[in-house]
């Protein structure tokens, strides 16, 4: 077996149980094609033109083949679209056999760290942030690990049911709490995908081809992050943390301690996949392209014809991206589709902190527990722990009778948290 076969073989997109739990969830569970001389990948039919594509679709996070040029059979008329080809990865052919080509389309951004060009996590951050970038990001760790009973947990091997169930339940009110806040749609919620990405996560898992990176406070998740393994390469596919724990630059911390950790476990590379994100482009080392691949038989006049027509839509669907019209897109979808994305409350109603009441104010205050408090007065609480390194088992949080007002008390600080509606 080749280096690049073996590769293939680890990957987590072309494996038997990745490819099972996709056809039944987006395909019906209908008969899938191999073709000869094409390795790595099963296909497909998508349309009534004899366009096949490779299965798992755009859900994967980079795909590989290879081109067996003795063993290949002609295409005829038909042609292949694989999606999602990282560009620094060698696939095909050197040598395409007669009655082959390939168009390659560039269609969405990639991100990477190169674990393996560092010594260790710190010889990472010393090359890749300035000394005041450094603080600032050693700063808020620090503070999010002195407020708060945070530890860090990666389900990689072996979970239960009933515990994955809960924590895939929890990473789902992250996403909806996090988009809501950006009122931005994010496919991964939708019904169906979110259906797939549950039930194949579990064996998947088990098999030690994904795992659940985990921030907890106490035994509660804050961050959760879904990777895939890939030989050498940690994949993260989809991140998020709880949006009141902002004031402490939490998703900087969860990528902190992901990165640490990959190192530790000997990973050569941290793959943030394929879209942009502004994070993306602040933590990587590398960029590359994801790439579309159009398989065609030149000879065919109709398989020549289908495979540049596809190739012209997903340039222009590209140019559109480049060009933000996909967010437009999202905005729009979150507003028409809010009521059944997300039941999480608008933030329109913000708190600022102050050192006095000031004016005539003289309150009656009553106690709240802290596991009852929600929402802005909720991160309020939060914003005052990261503004005087208070810890949250020693905070008490009082209401003002006169409606919102309330008072946070901590050992040696105390401060109010008032509407900006009294202003």
């Amino acid at each position: 077996m080749s280096d690049e076969t073996k590769s293939m073989s680890k990957n987590p997109f072309t494996s038997n149980t990745f490819a099972h739990v996709w056809n039944q969830h987006f395909n019906q569970d209908k008969e899938t094609v191999s073709f000869n001389g094409i390795s790595g990948i099963g296909f497909i039919r998508t349309t009534v033109l004899p366009l096949y594509t490779n299965i798992g679709k755009n859900l994967t996070k980079g795909l590989t083949y290879t081109i067996e040029k003795d063993n290949f059979t002609n295409l005829g008329h038909k042609a292949l679209l694989i999606m999602d080809i990282p560009s620094i990865i060698k696939t095909g052919s050197a040598e395409y056999p007669p009655g082959l080509k390939v168009l390659k389309v560039e269609q969405y951004p990639g991100f990477l760290i190169d674990l393996a060009a560092f010594d260790d996590f710190d010889d990472y951050m010393r090359i890749n942030f300035k000394k005041s970038s450094r603080y600032k990001l050693n700063k808020y760790k620090k503070r999010l690990e002195a407020s708060f009973d945070i530890s860090y947990k990666v389900f990689f091997g072996s979970i239960q049911k009933e515990a994955y169930d809960a924590l895939f339940q929890q990473f789902r009110v992250l996403l909806e709490k996090r988009f809501a806040e950006k009122k931005v749609y994010n496919n991964n919620l939708e019904s169906h995908e979110w259906d797939f990405y549950h039930e194949v996560t579990l064996p998947l898992i088990h098999e030690k081809k994904a795992a659940l990176f985990v921030v907890l406070e106490k035994e509660c998740p804050i961050a959760i992050t879904l990777l895939y393994f890939d030989d050498d390469t940690v994949i993260d596919a989809i991140t998020v943390f709880d949006v009141d724990y902002s004031k402490f630059h939490l998703g900087s911390c969860s990528i902190m301690k992901l990165i640490e950790w990959s190192m530790e476990k000997g990973y050569k590379k941290l793959d943030f996949s394929k879209g942009y994100f502004d994070y993306k482009r602040r933590w990587c080392t590398q960029k590359y392209q994801f790439e579309y691949h159009l398989l065609y038989n030149p000879k065919s006049p109709f398989s020549t014809g289908l495979a540049h027509t596809r190739a012209m839509f997903l340039r222009f669907k590209a140019y559109l991206r480049k060009k933000n019209v996909n967010w437009y897109v999202h905005k729009t979808t979150y507003f028409l589709r809010s009521f059944k994305i997300s039941n999480h409350p608008d933030r329109t109603n913000p708190f600022m902190l102050s050192d006095s009441l000031g004016g005539d104010m003289n309150p009656v205050w009553t106690p709240i527990p802290l596991k009852l408090v929600k929402g802005e007065v909720k991160k309020g609480v939060f914003d005052f722990l990261y503004l005087t390194v208070e810890k949250l088992n020693d905070v008490s949080i009082f209401q003002a009778d006169t409606g919102g007002v309330f008072k946070i008390k901590g050992k040696s600080n105390e401060k109010y948290l008032v509407s900006n509606e009294l202003y």
